[in-house]
Protein backbone atom coordinates (compact mmCIF):
# COMPACT_ATOMS: atom_id res chain seq x y z
CA UNK A 1 0.00 0.00 0.00
CA UNK A 2 1.40 3.38 -0.96
CA UNK A 3 1.91 6.21 1.49
CA UNK A 4 -1.38 8.04 1.88
CA UNK A 5 -3.52 5.06 0.90
CA UNK A 6 -6.42 4.22 3.21
CA UNK A 7 -5.32 1.36 5.55
CA UNK A 8 -7.38 -1.79 5.13
CA UNK A 9 -9.55 -0.32 2.36
CA UNK A 10 -7.44 -1.37 -0.63
CA UNK A 11 -8.70 -4.92 -1.13
CA UNK A 12 -12.37 -3.86 -1.03
CA UNK A 13 -11.66 -1.23 -3.68
CA UNK A 14 -9.74 -3.78 -5.77
CA UNK A 15 -12.76 -6.10 -5.72
CA UNK A 16 -15.03 -3.23 -6.77
CA UNK A 17 -12.65 -2.33 -9.62
CA UNK A 18 -12.51 -6.00 -10.69
CA UNK A 19 -16.30 -6.10 -11.09
CA UNK A 20 -16.25 -2.85 -13.10
CA UNK A 21 -13.28 -3.99 -15.23
CA UNK A 22 -14.94 -7.28 -16.17
CA UNK A 23 -17.93 -5.41 -17.55
CA UNK A 24 -16.17 -2.32 -18.94
CA UNK A 25 -13.39 -4.19 -20.76
CA UNK A 26 -15.62 -7.16 -21.73
CA UNK A 27 -13.21 -9.48 -19.94
CA UNK A 28 -13.40 -13.25 -19.94
CA UNK A 29 -11.41 -13.51 -16.71
CA UNK A 30 -10.49 -11.15 -13.86
CA UNK A 31 -8.32 -11.81 -10.79
CA UNK A 32 -7.26 -9.63 -7.87
CA UNK A 33 -3.92 -9.49 -6.07
CA UNK A 34 -1.93 -11.61 -8.51
CA UNK A 35 1.77 -12.03 -7.73
CA UNK A 36 4.32 -12.02 -10.57
CA UNK A 37 8.09 -12.26 -10.27
CA UNK A 38 10.03 -9.61 -12.15
CA UNK A 39 13.40 -10.06 -13.81
CA UNK A 40 15.38 -7.86 -11.42
CA UNK A 41 13.27 -7.63 -8.25
CA UNK A 42 13.98 -10.01 -5.36
CA UNK A 43 10.31 -10.16 -4.32
CA UNK A 44 7.29 -10.58 -6.57
CA UNK A 45 5.12 -7.65 -7.58
CA UNK A 46 1.43 -7.60 -6.74
CA UNK A 47 -0.90 -6.73 -9.60
CA UNK A 48 -4.09 -5.37 -8.03
CA UNK A 49 -6.42 -6.40 -10.87
CA UNK A 50 -5.44 -8.73 -13.71
CA UNK A 51 -7.81 -8.70 -16.69
CA UNK A 52 -7.93 -11.08 -19.64
CA UNK A 53 -10.07 -10.69 -22.73
CA UNK A 54 -10.21 -13.72 -25.00
CA UNK A 55 -9.33 -13.06 -28.58
CA UNK A 56 -11.34 -13.99 -31.62
CA UNK A 57 -10.26 -16.30 -34.42
CA UNK A 58 -8.25 -13.40 -35.90
CA UNK A 59 -7.07 -11.72 -32.71
CA UNK A 60 -5.02 -13.06 -29.81
CA UNK A 61 -6.09 -12.72 -26.18
CA UNK A 62 -5.25 -9.46 -24.39
CA UNK A 63 -3.95 -8.91 -20.85
CA UNK A 64 -4.47 -5.70 -18.85
CA UNK A 65 -2.81 -4.88 -15.51
CA UNK A 66 -4.72 -2.43 -13.29
CA UNK A 67 -3.18 -0.57 -10.35
CA UNK A 68 -5.76 0.56 -7.77
CA UNK A 69 -5.21 3.64 -5.61
CA UNK A 70 -7.70 4.22 -2.79
CA UNK A 71 -6.41 7.35 -1.10
CA UNK A 72 -7.13 10.99 -0.41
CA UNK A 73 -4.08 12.55 -2.13
CA UNK A 74 -3.91 13.02 -5.87
CA UNK A 75 -2.13 10.60 -8.19
CA UNK A 76 1.32 11.91 -9.05
CA UNK A 77 3.81 11.29 -11.84
CA UNK A 78 5.80 9.03 -9.49
CA UNK A 79 2.79 6.72 -9.10
CA UNK A 80 2.62 6.25 -12.87
CA UNK A 81 6.37 5.75 -13.35
CA UNK A 82 6.59 3.26 -10.46
CA UNK A 83 3.73 1.21 -11.93
CA UNK A 84 5.33 1.33 -15.40
CA UNK A 85 8.69 0.17 -14.01
CA UNK A 86 7.20 -2.79 -12.15
CA UNK A 87 5.09 -3.84 -15.16
CA UNK A 88 8.14 -3.64 -17.45
CA UNK A 89 10.19 -5.71 -14.98
CA UNK A 90 7.46 -8.37 -14.95
CA UNK A 91 7.37 -8.47 -18.75
CA UNK A 92 11.18 -8.66 -18.89
CA UNK A 93 11.03 -11.89 -16.84
CA UNK A 94 9.18 -13.65 -19.67
CA UNK A 95 11.76 -15.61 -21.60
CA UNK A 96 9.80 -17.28 -24.41
CA UNK A 97 7.99 -14.98 -26.81
CA UNK A 98 7.53 -16.04 -30.42
CA UNK A 99 6.23 -14.13 -33.41
CA UNK A 100 2.84 -15.56 -32.45
CA UNK A 101 3.04 -14.03 -28.98
CA UNK A 102 2.82 -15.98 -25.75
CA UNK A 103 0.25 -17.50 -23.46
CA UNK A 104 2.12 -16.20 -20.43
CA UNK A 105 -0.17 -14.24 -18.07
CA UNK A 106 2.72 -11.84 -17.36
CA UNK A 107 2.79 -10.55 -20.93
CA UNK A 108 0.47 -7.59 -20.52
CA UNK A 109 -0.77 -5.63 -23.50
CA UNK A 110 -2.05 -2.57 -21.64
CA UNK A 111 -1.87 -0.85 -18.26
CA UNK A 112 -4.39 1.24 -16.33
CA UNK A 113 -4.71 2.98 -12.97
CA UNK A 114 -8.04 3.39 -11.20
CA UNK A 115 -8.13 5.87 -8.34
CA UNK A 116 -10.50 7.34 -5.78
CA UNK A 117 -8.59 10.60 -6.11
CA UNK A 118 -7.87 12.87 -9.08
CA UNK A 119 -4.77 12.66 -11.26
CA UNK A 120 -2.47 15.69 -11.36
CA UNK A 121 -1.44 17.17 -14.73
CA UNK A 122 2.06 15.61 -14.71
CA UNK A 123 0.62 12.15 -13.95
CA UNK A 124 -1.83 12.42 -16.85
CA UNK A 125 0.93 13.60 -19.19
CA UNK A 126 3.20 10.67 -18.33
CA UNK A 127 0.27 8.27 -18.54
CA UNK A 128 -0.69 9.55 -21.99
CA UNK A 129 2.92 9.35 -23.24
CA UNK A 130 3.11 5.73 -22.06
CA UNK A 131 -0.45 4.74 -23.04
CA UNK A 132 -1.55 4.05 -19.46
CA UNK A 133 -5.31 4.35 -18.96
CA UNK A 134 -6.43 6.54 -16.05
CA UNK A 135 -9.86 6.25 -14.44
CA UNK A 136 -11.20 8.25 -11.50
CA UNK A 137 -13.85 6.64 -9.28
CA UNK A 138 -15.98 9.36 -7.66
CA UNK A 139 -17.89 6.93 -5.43
CA UNK A 140 -20.65 6.32 -7.97
CA UNK A 141 -19.08 6.07 -11.42
CA UNK A 142 -15.77 5.59 -13.17
CA UNK A 143 -14.65 8.64 -15.12
CA UNK A 144 -12.16 8.17 -17.94
CA UNK A 145 -9.25 10.61 -17.68
CA UNK A 146 -6.95 8.90 -20.16
CA UNK A 147 -8.29 6.10 -22.34
CA UNK A 148 -6.52 2.78 -22.68
CA UNK A 149 -6.68 0.96 -26.02
CA UNK A 150 -7.71 -2.52 -24.88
Amino acid sequence: MAKGDTPGMGHGFEKKVAVWAKRFFKASEVKTRVLFQGKTAARPYEIDVWVKREGSFWESSKILFIECKDRAGSIKRADITKFLASAEDIKAAVSTVSIFGTNDDRCWDNLAIVSTSEFDADALRVAKENEVGCYYYDGKRYIEKNKVAF
